[in-house]
C-alpha cells in the first residue's frame, strides 16, 4: 500500500528526529482534507453534503477540511491513529440526515472510523438515534477514500438510494504535526491501560 508506506515512512522520519528516551510522538494538530469526487453523484441523487461542526467545505473539489484534534505514531511501525473529535460530514435528503462525525483514521487497519446520528422525519417528528465507533470508510494505497458496508447500508435504508459497498467517496491528504512522548509517560499509559482491562474483566 504505496501511500499508506509513505505515510509511515514520513512518521518513522518525525520519530527518527526526537530525542533519545522517547519512545513515541502525540499527533497534535493540522488537517486532513478529502477532496470529496462523489459529490456530483450525490447530488444527483438528492443528497446534500454539508460540514459539520469544526469542518469547512471548499467549494473547490469540493474539499472537506477536518481539524485534526490528537492521535499516535507508532515508534516501531510508523502506523498513525488520527483524530478528529468535534467535526463531521452532514448528509441529508429533505429532513432526514446522516451525520458522520468524529473521524478517526487507522492506517494500519486502513479504515476510517467514526460515529453515526440518524436523523429522520417519522410523521412529521424528528426522531434521531446515535451508533458509535463505526467503520464508515476504507482506504486504498493510494488514499482513496471508499464506502463501506455499514455505512452504504445506512444510506441507502435511510435515503432509498442505492450506493454501492465500496463507492469511492474521496481522495484524502493529511498534513500531521507531533511531538514526542516520553517514555516514562507511554510506560505509564500501558500500565493503566492494562488496569482498566483487568477492571473490566473482573466486572
Amino acid at each position: 500500500m504505496k501511500s499508506l508506506r509513505l505515510l509511515r515512512a514520513c512518521a518513522l522520519t518525525v520519530l527518527l528526529a526526537v530525542p533519545l528516551g522517547a519512545s513515541a510522538a502525540a499527533i497534535t494538530g493540522n488537517t486532513t482534507r478529502v477532496e470529496l469526487t462523489a459529490a456530483g453523484a450525490l447530488a444527483s441523487l438528492g443528497v446534500a453534503v454539508q460540514p459539520v461542526g469544526t469542518a469547512t467545505l471548499e467549494a473547490a473539489g469540493p474539499t472537506a477540511v477536518f481539524p485534526i484534534t490528537g492521535g499516535t505514531i507508532d515508534d516501531v511501525t510508523g502506523d498513525l491513529l488520527v483524530e478528529h473529535d468535534g467535526s463531521g460530514l452532514s448528509l441529508g435528503v429533505g429532513t432526514d440526515n446522516i451525520l458522520l462525525l468524529n473521524f478517526l483514521i487507522d492506517s494500519a487497519a486502513a479504515t476510517i472510523f467514526g460515529d453515526v446520528v440518524l436523523v429522520e422525519d417519522i410523521a412529521g417528528t424528528l426522531s434521531a438515534s446515535a451508533l458509535n465507533d463505526i467503520d464508515l470508510f476504507s482506504l486504498d494505497a493510494d488514499l482513496n477514500v471508499f464506502l463501506t458496508a455499514t455505512a452504504s447500508g445506512a444510506l441507502n435504508a435511510l435515503f432509498g438510494t442505492a450506493l454501492p459497498t465500496g463507492l469511492k467517496i474521496g481522495e484524502a491528504s493529511l498534513d500531521v504535526a507531533a511531538v514526542p512522548i516520553p517514555a516514562a509517560v507511554m510506560l505509564f499509559g500501558s500500565a493503566l491501560a492494562g488496569m482498566l482491562a483487568l477492571r473490566r474483566r473482573a466486572d
